[in-house]
């Protein structure tokens, strides 16, 4: 196998983990449009990257349902209809649904938008260390 061949079996492999892995974990759903969406995870917490281009702060709502994130936005109301000669793209209504991991902790999910990408950090929670501890027997 050439480096070339290994570079693009590679490619295929971490698409793979990707698509199946991380939609395994996080189980997310498209509703209406596709979202570009980048999952980050650190040692302290998972982000999600959203592209959502052409939207103000005030059209996209975050709302937490059970283990259940929902990144929704609302179409910005126009005043007046405008006669397009041509149109290439459009702000539409979006809905995503991202299924959490257990290990978040829901108090600290952190949400900032900026040129473009809504970024939604959450925090892990701090793993339970069980310890040993003897049983007396009566």
């Amino acid at each position: 196998m050439n480096h070339l061949q290994g570079e693009i079996n590679i490619n295929k492999m971490m698409n793979h983990l990707f698509d199946q892995g991380v939609n395994q974990l996080f189980k997310s759903d498209f509703s209406n449009n596709h979202v570009d969406t980048n999952l980050v995870e650190s040692e302290k917490s998972f982000s999600f990257e959203l592209a959502i281009p052409g939207m103000s702060k005030d059209h996209i709502h975050l709302k937490l349902e059970e283990n259940v994130l929902i990144v929704e936005t609302i179409e910005n109301e126009k005043e007046e209809e405008i006669k397009f000669l041509s149109k290439e793209f459009d702000f539409e209504v979006t809905k995503r649904h991202l299924k959490l991991p257990k290990n978040i902790d829901r108090s600290k999910i952190k949400a900032a938008y900026k040129d473009g990408v809504l970024v939604v950090t959450m925090h892990k929670k701090k793993e339970e260390v069980l310890k040993k501890t003897a049983i007396e027997i009566k």
